[in-house]
């Protein structure tokens, strides 16, 4: 039997309707679409890689520094002579020597200069050097070597020629190095440290000046000696004339 246009209409329709319901249902049950990426400017930036575990605190290397090189020292001696009375201009010569614990024969003979010898204990090394400083006097190393390899029952020395440059109680400073070498330049650790004091003598430079001058002139050395005396007790009531009067001291009463 034949449908009529309206009934076939109507079963068209309801064909239609449940696909359109069975295809919403497969649409839902498929997942979720992604969402669209945010602009690249509001994106955060990417963390470094990292080596620790999540959540623990990274250690950081501890920063290195180099080694001070210590030196290897031992018990020694130093000796010298000191200087007695000097002139001004007047060349002498003063040597020092160091020892290690056992003190060779002969350690204190032969020092040149007319003083007393001083002794005194110091640390030393395998390898020494040392300096003589005076602001007040011109001084010059004896050789051209300032370092000393101190050998197992011996000793090395030192000398310098000294000339002060003015008169007055003078001070020369001695001091002693171990030498260590260092990967640039090598490293001096200072043991020993000691101050000479030197009088420098103005009478003491009158008087050999009359006897240098007295010889090259024939003149006698007592009336150079009697001249030099007078020159230099004239000097002295000059300064004190010119030594202004302190608080409280005055000139004494011609009445």
């Amino acid at each position: 039997m034949a449908m009529k246009p309206l009934h076939l209409a109507l079963v068209v329709g309801a064909l239609l309707t449940m696909t359109a319901a069975s295809c919403g249902q497969q649409q839902d049950a498929s997942p979720a679409s992604p969402t669209a990426r945010p602009p690249f400017d509001t994106m955060p930036a990417p963390l470094p890689p990292s080596r620790t575990p999540p959540g623990t605190t990274p250690v950081l290397p501890e920063p290195t520094h180099p080694e001070l090189t210590l030196p290897v020292v031992r018990d020694g001696h130093v000796a010298y002579r000191k200087p007695g009375s000097m002139r001004v201009n007047d060349l002498q010569r003063v040597a020092v020597r160091v020892s290690g614990e056992i003190v060779p024969p002969g350690f204190t003979s032969g020092l040149p200069g007319n003083g007393g010898v001083t002794t005194g204990p110091a640390k030393v090394g395998d390898l020494l050097t040392s300096s003589l400083t005076g602001p007040d006097f011109d001084i010059s190393l004896v050789g051209d070597k300032v370092e000393r390899r101190l050998l197992r029952g011996d000793h090395v020395e030192w000398a310098w020629d000294v000339r002060p440059k003015r008169s007055g109680k003078l001070f020369l400073d001695f001091s002693l190095y171990v030498v260590v070498p260092g990967e640039d330049a090598p490293i001096y650790h200072k043991t020993y440290d000691h101050s000479v004091e030197v009088e420098v003598n103005f009478i003491h430079s009158v008087g050999a000046w009359a006897k240098d001058y007295g010889a090259l002139t024939g003149l006698s050395i007592p009336v150079l000696a009697a001249a030099a005396w007078k020159l230099a007790a004239w000097l002295r009531k000059r300064r004190k004339d010119a030594t202004p009067e302190g608080p409280g001291e005055h000139a004494p009463s011609t009445h």
